[in-house]
């Protein structure tokens, strides 16, 4: 076969995103010869001209032998070029594999209770991309899907899919414009599956903070129903992921951390991130040391300090800024 830059095509073209195109021009110049271009031509009679062939017999069965830079063809198979069927095959996972990134939050199941009504959504099955059972045990490249090897079967790709983007977390990231930020997320999301990210101790620790979370909301609503209190309810996980930040910060030797932040949220941080006693925000509340000049909202631009120890043992020093109404004008603060 004639090597791509002989016949003046870039090797670019040649990539296995591009298989389903290169099937089209492939069967369309054996059915006319004419009707692709004269480069595509070239090419594809190149093909055709080992000797089984060259007599003008039509060949058993048709062939592509587009080879990737390694020697190897850019479809998975070996260099001595891929079925018509396994090239169709490759191009429906890539197909697969960027459905699952685009549309696998569709099938999470964040439910505890399995109230919500989740399935496959039909661009994530086989058969949406023409795929039978028979294709399931059949070994092709994986191409830039992370965490499961240059190649695997159809059946243990599905798999991955699945517990990567279909399991007890959503992932929506593929409206991201900037290539690096969408492949650095990627790279992340599917080495996942099978890597222990927190010990038991640390898993204890988060359902405890996000408990005490939830607490310090639900004590608040019951205590002042009605009042302007700029809940963290829905957001909650915010404090765990806080927490987790600051003792990994403080294992690589942070000794002091500035916070600005906006109103939402911000008592629920005082109390259970920098450990603000939680009657001295009750008494904010009930006005118990006079009432104030403004709407009431004074404790919400409010700032506190404290040193706090990690859960691993490391003492931190953390501020939260003092900032009024117009959140904006404490960032130049907080980055001195």
């Amino acid at each position: 076969m004639l090597p791509p830059e002989t016949v003046g095509l870039d090797a670019a073209l040649l990539a296995g995103e591009n298989a389903g195109f290169l099937d089209d021009q492939y069967q369309a110049w054996i059915a006319d010869p004419s009707s692709v271009d004269a480069q595509w031509a070239e090419l594809f009679a190149s093909l055709h001209a080992d000797p089984a062939t060259r007599d003008g017999a039509e060949p058993t069965s048709a062939r592509l032998e587009f080879p990737g830079p390694d020697g190897r063809s850019v479809f998975g198979g070996s260099a001595g070029g891929v079925s018509v069927q396994e090239a169709y095959r490759q191009a429906a996972i890539v197909q697969l594999i960027n459905a699952w990134r685009v549309r696998g939050h569709f099938t999470t199941e964040i439910d505890p209770l399995g109230r919500r009504n989740t399935g496959d959504h039909p661009e994530l099955t086989v058969d949406w991309h023409k795929l039978t059972d028979a294709d399931l045990d059949a070994t092709v490249s994986t191409g830039n899907l992370v965490g499961i090897g240059p190649s695997a079967t159809v059946r243990e790709i599905l798999a991955h899919l699945r517990a990567v983007y279909g399991d007890a977390i959503g992932v929506e990231y593929m409206n991201i414009d900037d290539s690096e930020q969408k492949r650095w997320i990627q790279e992340r999301v599917e080495s996942l599956p099978g890597m222990e990210v927190l010990d038991r101790v640390a898993e204890e620790h988060v359902l405890r903070k996000l408990s005490d979370a939830e607490a310090f909301e639900q004590m608040l609503h019951t205590k002042f129903p009605g009042t302007k209190r700029f809940s963290l309810e829905g957001g909650e996980t915010l404090i765990p992921l806080l927490d987790l930040l600051l003792d990994e910060s403080a294992r690589h030797g942070v000794q002091e951390v500035v916070i600005g932040m906006a109103h939402r949220g911000r008592l629920n941080v005082l109390a259970n991130i920098l450990e603000k006693p939680a009657r001295h925000i009750v008494e904010e509340f009930q006005d118990s040391r006079g009432p104030v000049q403004g709407s009431g909202d004074v404790k919400y631009h409010l700032g506190y300090s404290a040193d706090v120890r990690t859960i691993h043992g490391f003492d931190v020093h953390l501020s939260l800024t003092a900032n009024p109404s117009h959140l904006e004008a404490v960032n130049p603060v907080v980055e001195g």
